[in-house]
């Protein structure tokens, strides 16, 4: 496994179920389980080409700490589909799938451990070359991110 730059590591008061829940909505796949010093939960999992820690506590170990939901935003294929499996797995709708100006699909949801998953869709060449005249007209200099630079091979600033 490749090394990230950043690793998010939000804490759960139920790993177990939370991992279920990545796993069974956007296929995440457990690498390692262990139990910490702190008597709780570490996880490793991988959602696509991205690793997430997750600790916490659940059912078996001793951890009484405070979860620590995040904000996510994750790529995925379908939206709509996304949106609706997370809600069968118990997460709540925050916003129901749509199309944005920038070219994205996206739909949010509130999983059960109170993370905040945003889904996105990025929709084609077409739209990410609009998104990225947007930008240009509206920022002098648009600032560069990874994501800005990359698309299927096109590049939005330089």
């Amino acid at each position: 496994m490749a090394t990230q730059t950043v690793i998010a590591y939000p804490s759960s008061q139920n790993v177990p179920a939370l991992n279920d829940f990545l796993a069974k909505v956007f296929g995440a796949v457990e690498k390692e389980r262990a139990v910490g010093s702190a008597g709780g939960y570490h996880t490793e999992l991988l959602i696509g080409d991205t690793r997430l820690m997750v600790g916490g506590g659940g059912a078996g170990v001793e951890w009484n700490g405070e979860a620590r939901p995040m904000a996510f935003h994750i790529y995925v294929p379908d939206v709509d589909a996304t949106w609706k499996l997370a809600q069968e797995q118990g997460a709540e709708s925050l916003q129901a799938p749509a199309n944005q100006e920038w070219g994205e699909r996206t739909a949010n949801v509130k999983d059960p451990s109170g993370n905040f998953l945003v889904h996105r869709d990025f929709s084609g060449i077409e739209l990410f070359l609009r998104w990225c005249a947007h930008r240009a007209a509206v920022l002098a200099t648009p600032p560069c991110s990874s994501r800005d630079r990359f698309h299927e091979g096109y590049v939005c600033c330089e």
